[in-house]
């Protein structure tokens, strides 16, 4: 039932509508009528009508203004102008206001009848699409952080915004970095052993590294299941200090270590406009890879991709191609896109371009051999070291352009060849194994490794597994299965909150409350009281 009034200075009027009409069989229970306009405004708060049916000639406020003054406290409320004047200056003027119907005295009943029913009609689409607002704005909060690191991936593939979908996606999270100043900090968490809980952990790295720069920048966090970014913006001061940032992190990486959690750290000097992320991230990269030890000149060799040279620039579609038949073990295509790549420009900084662009494929390369060579029983040999990590150590073992792709083209055979050992069970037959269980044990100190163990696979594959399969990282996966547990006992349990976070996973009570909020929109005290 939805609430009406009814306003009119003559109670003939009033009387007569009650007495005709059956208000109920058309969905309305009438809470009041009213013959002064200026009360029904006073008492909205007590009656919270749905429908309010006035009269436009009355003594103390005509109907036009009394819709006006209730648009302004009531803006969803529908209104229904009666008059005795068939005078259509009167009917737009009520349109206008916001009201729903315009109806002449006397009243027909015929008119008033389908008055009511488009009114409800009206009502019941309102109520619709309110729900549905906010089961999308549930949804929205919900996926925000998968949302997120799903526009973050895609950056990082594409360097920028220049595909439609990214960009809409970019508009769709609200952001406004664009043309942003900024810094880049990249933790490598697959590493990370620790003894409490592992999502807990990774939690904290991120509330605690926000924290750090709160009120100083604005700060965008994503995640794989491997590593762990903080995209750093907006920096309130006019000059930014890059060796106190370092030092920051520093201690704070020394703070972990001293906890028993290592982190592999790599910050990026400061870059401005996010056409800039992919070097960035190589500088992130070739720092957690070498420790620092060649940065100076390898920075110099990364940032010569990036120079304004028309003739040169980085063939990032030539190189996704390699990586993806590296992954597919595709050795034709592996064999045509290392050739294409070296395809060099004929001028004369080509060979240092050469070098910078075997740097460039060589720091990705080494993730991608030292992510699948980890916790391996009987782990081949590594054959891209951290020696070569270096833009001296390239230029000294090769001295031309073809040297640099038979290089290359040899380490992304042998890269290709330990990918191909991987397991080769059925996807989603693995994939059902480990969500069995997860939600078998989401409660417990679980993570990536501890599952994979359980259904003997490396941790590696199933990591790869949850991006294809599930389109979703195992992080997000058991957060958001906690997030639904711990909804169901708020709902349906009168258990305290911390006995909720113990329930579901969390020892630590501060940082589920966190999570939660995060990840609803909503305080723990207010989903319980809603719910």
């Amino acid at each position: 039932m939805y609430n009406l009034i009814l306003v009119d200075d003559e109670p003939i009027v009033l009387k007569g509508i009650q007495a005709v009409f059956k208000l109920e069989d058309f969905g309305f229970h009438l809470v009041k009528t009213y013959t002064n306009p200026l009360q029904a405004l006073g008492e909205l708060g007590d009656t919270a009508p749905d429908l309010i049916i006035t009269d436009v000639k009355m003594p103390q406020m005509d109907g036009l203004q009394f819709s006006s003054e209730v648009k302004k406290q009531l803006p969803d409320t529908e209104i229904v102008i009666l008059s005795g004047h068939d005078n259509f200056a009167f009917a737009q003027a009520a349109m206008r206001l916001g009201a729903g119907d315009y109806l002449l005295k006397p009243i027909k009943k015929k008119d008033f009848e389908k008055m009511l029913e488009n009114a409800h009609g009206r009502l019941a689409r309102r109520d619709s699409e309110k729900k549905h607002r906010e089961a999308l704005d549930e949804t929205t909060r919900l996926n925000f952080s998968i949302l997120r690191n799903r526009f973050f991936e895609r950056l990082l593939n594409e360097g920028s915004l220049e595909s439609r979908e990214l960009r809409m996606l970019y508009d769709q999270l609200g952001f406004h970095f664009e043309n942003a100043a900024f810094v880049l900090i990249k933790f490598v968490i697959y590493e990370i052993t620790v003894n409490d809980d592992y999502m807990s952990t990774v939690e904290g790295i991120i509330s605690e590294i926000s924290e750090m720069f709160s009120g100083h920048a604005s700060i965008e966090e994503f995640y794989t299941d491997e590593y762990l970014y903080f995209f750093i913006y907006d920096f309130r001061q006019v000059i930014f200090q890059e060796d106190a940032l370092r030092g920051q992190i520093a201690e704070y990486t020394a703070l972990k270590m001293r906890r028993g959690i290592r982190l592999l750290t790599g910050i990026s000097d400061m870059y401005k406009g996010i056409d800039q992320i992919l070097r960035a991230v190589t500088e992130c990269d070739e720092e957690i890879l070498t420790s620092g030890r060649h940065n100076q000149t390898n920075k110099t060799a990364i940032r010569s991709l990036y120079a304004g040279n028309s003739d040169l620039h980085i063939p990032y579609s030539d190189i996704e191609a390699l990586f993806i038949g590296i992954s597919s073990h595709n050795l034709p295509k592996i064999k045509d896109m290392v050739s294409s790549i070296y395809h060099l420009p004929a001028v004369t900084l080509y060979r240092d371009f050469g070098l910078s662009i075997t740097l460039l494929i060589l720091i990705k390369m080494c993730h991608l051999q030292n992510k699948y060579l980890q916790n391996q029983e009987n782990p081949p040999k590594v054959f891209i070291t951290q020696e070569m990590i270096s833009i001296n150590y390239l230029a000294a073992h090769y001295s031309s352009a073809g040297a640099l792709q038979g290089f290359i083209y040899d380490m992304a055979t042998r890269l290709s060849e330990l990918l191909q050992r991987q397991e080769n069970s059925a996807p989603s037959k693995i994939i059902l194994s480990a969500i069995g269980y997860i939600d078998e044990h989401y409660h417990e100190n679980i993570n990536l490794s501890d599952v994979a163990g359980k259904i003997f696979i490396s941790k590696n594959y199933l990591c790869d597994l949850f991006k294809k399969e599930l389109n979703v990282t195992f992080i997000d996966y058991v957060t958001n299965l906690r997030i639904e547990k711990a909804k169901q006992l708020l709902s349906q349990s009168d258990m305290k909150m911390y006995e909720i976070s113990e329930a579901v996973g969390y020892n630590d009570y501060a940082y589920f409350s966190q999570i939660f909020k995060r990840h609803t929109g909503v305080t723990l005290s207010e989903y319980r009281k809603k719910h």
